[in-house]
């Protein structure tokens, strides 16, 4: 214990004396390498700390992967020739319908493989980017208030008898603006239930029913109903001229 107590008090002195040690990376190497195989390494340390050794294991192990990275690497995809970018160009431009995917899938037939993203980059080439269309919920969004949609319930009564509900509603508010219940439903019963929806109570004679449009006043601008429900002549000598269009759904 006594010479250990020495030899400590002498490296004190050294050290005051003594500027601080450079280490290359081959020491630093030597130092991870005998510290990994020795227990009690961070006891045996005196010029260094655990941490610094530890900070120089991490920093090995990032060069060396660095290095095999490099080294392993491989170059980028080879440039497509001439003759494969004007035959992507003329199949998008004498085929419109046909997308990335049916283009690739014509290109493997002919052995040439080409990434999706490839191919989209080509096409931008020679199509112009199509006009945004309105979609079914932008429409719905713009023209709720103006939309009525109509359809049929099939339920049963106490003695289960089957009972036919009509149901009229306006997507805006889903407010119901009438319903009629019936056993049958017929065609003139169907043309007799638009008519009772119409709200034309404030009028005081049949001309007085259209509007400038051609639609009769306070009634809907578009109609939607469900394609099972057929709208034959009798209904639609009412449905027509009650709303601007009919729509399927």
């Amino acid at each position: 214990m006594l010479e250990n107590a020495l030899l400590r008090q002498q490296l004190i002195v050294l050290k005051r004396q003594t500027k601080r040690p450079k280490l290359t990376w081959r020491d630093r190497a030597l130092f991870v390498l005998l510290a990994s195989k020795l227990r009690t390494w961070k006891q045996s340390l005196l010029i260094v700390r655990p941490d610094t050794v530890l900070r120089w294991h991490r920093e090995l192990f990032h060069r060396v992967w660095r290095c095999k990275s490099r080294s392993e690497s491989k170059p980028g995809r080879p440039p497509l020739s001439d003759y494969v970018v004007a035959l992507i160009k003329r199949m998008a431009k004498e085929n419109r319908t046909w997308g990335a995917e049916r283009i690739r899938g014509e290109l493997l037939k002919l052995r040439i493989k080409i990434g999706k993203s490839t191919i989209q980059k080509y096409m931008r080439a020679v199509r112009e980017p199509l006009a945004s269309k309105q979609t079914w919920a932008t429409f719905l969004h713009n023209h709720a208030s103006q939309i009525w949609a109509c359809d049929f319930a099939h339920t049963y009564d106490l003695f289960f008898r089957s009972v036919f509900v009509f149901v009229i509603i306006e997507l805006g508010s889903r407010r119901v603006v009438h319903f009629g219940v019936t056993r049958n439903p017929t065609d003139a019963w169907v043309a007799q239930q638009l008519r009772n929806a119409i709200p034309c109570s404030h009028c005081t004679s049949y001309n007085r029913l259209w509007d400038f449009s051609g639609r009769w006043a306070g009634g809907p601008a578009h109609l939607v109903y469900h394609r099972l429900f057929i709208l034959t002549n009798g209904v639609s000598s009412v449905a027509v001229p009650a709303c601007a269009e009919v729509i399927l759904s």
